[in-house]
């Protein structure tokens, strides 16, 4: 786990991030979400277990991004919104699903380690 006082500088990459809009589907039963967003990130295509809130077995990621804020659910696709070829939607921008989270404070809760699973 990285030194967490030393986070920011880390995050030196972009991401694109679709949030899960409310209420989650449209009338016609299609997943919406909100517009993407570029945020900070550091992402690392890695294999890790890790336990999602919808399910008590260990699962395991193909990436693991820290990011610069909370992220609970949603669309994640590397690099910058420039890249990106519809805002609208996740999926046809081939976005990853953000299938868990993990946020970790340091010891004197003076910054957090945000992570998601992908």
């Amino acid at each position: 786990m990285p030194d967490l006082p030393a986070i920011n500088w880390q995050l030196n990459g972009k991401c694109v991030w679709w949030a899960p809009s409310t209420p989650a589907y449209n009338e016609q039963g299609k997943l919406v979400f909100q517009a993407g967003i570029e945020i900070a990130c550091r992402w690392d295509d890695e294999i890790t277990e890790f336990v999602s809130e919808d399910s008590d077995a260990p699962q395991k990621s193909k990436a693991v991004v820290m990011v610069d804020r909370p992220i609970r659910g949603g669309y994640l696709r590397n690099g910058p919104i420039s890249e990106v070829p519809t805002l609208s939607d996740p999926i046809a921008s081939k976005a990853w699903q953000v299938r868990g989270w993990e946020i970790t404070p340091d010891i004197d809760h003076m910054e957090t380690l945000y992570q998601v699973f992908l």
